[in-house]
């Protein structure tokens, strides 16, 4: 994706500067939503890359962790 900005408090928005860049125009700061259909203990890996390509902040969610449970312990 083209066009999104990291705003003051985390949120990664859409600017929707230009028809090609995602988003609405008419919604300014629309934050974005990522969608995940994942499989129990699946990694999603991703990476925020600036335009000139200085900062890049490399990130993994596990949407659906596999879980154990016993006496009131979670691992």
């Amino acid at each position: 994706m083209e066009g999104l900005s990291l705003l003051q408090d985390g949120l990664i928005s859409c600017a929707g500067k230009r028809p090609e860049q995602c988003g609405d125009p008419n919604k300014i700061d629309d934050p974005v939503e990522l969608t995940f259909n994942p499989a129990t203990g699946e990694v999603f890996r991703m990476a925020l890359i600036s335009q000139d390509q200085k900062t890049k902040p490399f990130f993994a969610i596990v949407p659906d962790p596999v879980t154990k449970s016993h006496n009131g312990c979670v691992i």
